[in-house]
């Protein structure tokens, strides 16, 4: 696994960290249960969940049958990482799913399956802003639609990902 920097940052997961800092009270960004350490899924309470259960198991199914075995937790996220400790794709919250790959390879997925952006209303509250999420997160991110999209365009996508990230995030 990559060493995370005492603020959370490294060369490979800078932007995972930023929008999940992004994502939190600036109360929150203080409470320790929320550092930016990768841990082992059972080494996080319930109560630090900051992702529903249902889809981290989504999100282990679409890696294929060794993907529990890449599952970290990250502020209360579910992120998959690759052998150098880059984060390749990670789910936060009820209806968030985000994968790490080349815009080519974005492109190609089906337009069921990416996440499109919608028209920000007053009031709105900032989870609900796709493309607000993206900019926190950074270049290189796809943000996915993890309900509704085919499982199969899913599949294509998060392995795609865990493919680029164990070729070029060394």
């Amino acid at each position: 696994m990559s060493n995370m920097h005492e603020d959370g940052a490294d060369n490979h997961n800078a932007g995972v960290v930023a929008f999940l800092r992004y994502m939190m009270t600036p109360e929150e960004q203080q409470r320790p249960r929320f550092a930016p350490v990768l841990r082992m899924i059972g080494d996080v309470k319930m109560g630090e969940l900051r992702v529903h259960p249902d889809l981290v198991e989504r999100l282990v199914a679409l890696d294929g049958p060794d993907g529990e075995q890449r599952l970290r937790m990250l502020m209360g996220a579910a992120v998959l990482v690759a052998k150098s400790g880059a984060a390749y794709a990670f789910a936060y919250s009820q209806t968030f799913l985000a994968v790490r790959i080349p815009s080519d390879a974005a492109e190609a997925l089906g337009s069921s399956a990416r996440l499109k952006p919608v028209a920000k209303s007053e009031g709105e509250a900032r989870a609900r802003q796709p493309q607000e999420r993206v900019d926190a997160l950074g270049p290189g991110w796809t943000l996915l639609e993890p309900w509704n999209a085919p499982v199969a365009e899913l599949r294509t996508a998060v392995r795609n990902a865990h493919a680029f990230a164990d070729a070029n995030l060394v």
